[in-house]
């Protein structure tokens, strides 16, 4: 979760600040609180350098987040305006959550344009990165992939409700079978979004299932789903 630093307050107005870099960008977050409306706004999220294609992608997210887009040219700076209507938060865990939730998608959207796959070369890329298969045989994909891991083995199996670099829900089955580290291994999990389905302690089985929100960015998911697994098996092994 992000973190805010106070950059300066007054008797009517606090603002916070948050800056990070990711994949050669930086990224700023300004938020407010209100101390007269005792709400916290958000002001805005900038994101430089950007490029034409960048911005036009970032148009995928507007209907859902509700937000504008401001692109200074000379600047290559983005600037991304929540709407009146979704501007003001009772607390600031509410603002991050948003921003979380945006900046996440706006990660794929800025990685995915730096490195743009064909359809015919998605398969490729995914065997190449540890063993997922892949099905394109029906309107909308899915994927699965076996971790062999020192706590154990973890089936994880992959559905898109919608196609790539359309905003919907990835949904992510994941059956174990671990012993000693069966609990650890579900804990761990469930601290990253998933929900337990069935535990059974004495069979060393369990199945979690997890819905997040996703561009459809197929090698995206799995760098994601490889990392939590990845992060997993060290806390556990």
């Amino acid at each position: 979760m992000m973190g805010w630093s106070v950059e300066t307050e007054d008797a009517l107005m606090t603002t916070y600040v948050h800056r990070y870099s990711v994949l050669g960008k930086s990224i700023e977050v300004r938020a407010v609180f209100d101390k007269v409306l005792n709400k916290y706004k958000l002001r805005f999220i900038s994101i430089k350098p950007a490029n034409e294609t960048e911005v036009s992608l970032l148009t995928i997210l507007t209907p859902h987040f509700k937000f504008t887009i401001d692109y200074v040219q000379d600047g290559k700076v983005v600037m991304i305006y929540p709407n009146p209507e979704v501007e003001l938060f009772d607390d600031m865990q509410s603002i991050t959550m948003y921003v979380d939730s945006l900046i996440s998608l706006i990660i794929e959207l800025i990685s995915y344009s730096s490195n743009p796959l064909l359809r015919s070369e998605i398969n490729y890329d995914l065997v190449s990165r540890g063993g997922w298969i892949l099905d394109l045989s029906g309107s909308l994909a899915s994927m699965f992939k076996v971790y062999d891991t020192k706590a154990g083995i973890i089936r994880v199996n992959v559905e898109l409700e919608q196609r790539q670099l359309e905003l919907g829900k990835v949904r992510v089955d994941v059956l174990i079978r671990a012993i000693t580290a069966l609990r650890c291994m579900v804990n761990t999990l469930s601290n990253k979004g998933f929900n337990v389905s069935i535990i059974y302690d004495d069979l060393g089985i369990a199945h979690l299932t997890g819905e997040f929100p996703s561009l459809g960015i197929l090698t995206l998911i799995a760098l994601k789903i490889d990392g939590m697994i990845n992060e997993t098996e060290k806390s556990c092994s």
